[in-house]
């Protein structure tokens, strides 16, 4: 069985709501899901999982919280142009994109 680890931000709990909704959904998929908040999540565990998913609101100007999940999203981006295939599923302001 696979892992697929959804790490999220969440001012008001509507993003962790839906991070869970989504981890439910690979459960449902018979993966495994693991719901982090991006506080206690791993870029090292990250690397090695075929597939994640990344949750967090959009911040005024579409930007992501700049504290902790902009510091996180800018460190997973050298991940992105390793050999390896990645799939990464972002989940922004209700919205999802895939990428």
């Amino acid at each position: 069985m696979s892992k697929v680890s959804v790490v999220y931000w969440s001012q008001s709990g509507n993003t962790q709501a839906m991070a869970e909704a989504v981890g439910a959904g690979i459960t449902a998929a018979g993966q495994e899901a693991d719901v982090i908040d991006v506080s206690s999540a791993s870029i090292d565990e990250l690397k090695n999982e075929k597939a994640f998913a990344l949750g967090c609101p959009a911040m005024g100007a579409e930007v992501l919280e700049e504290g902790e999940m902009e510091p996180f999203v800018t460190e997973l981006e050298a991940l992105m142009f390793q050999a390896r295939p990645l799939l990464c599923l972002a989940l922004m302001d209700g919205a999802t994109d895939s990428g």
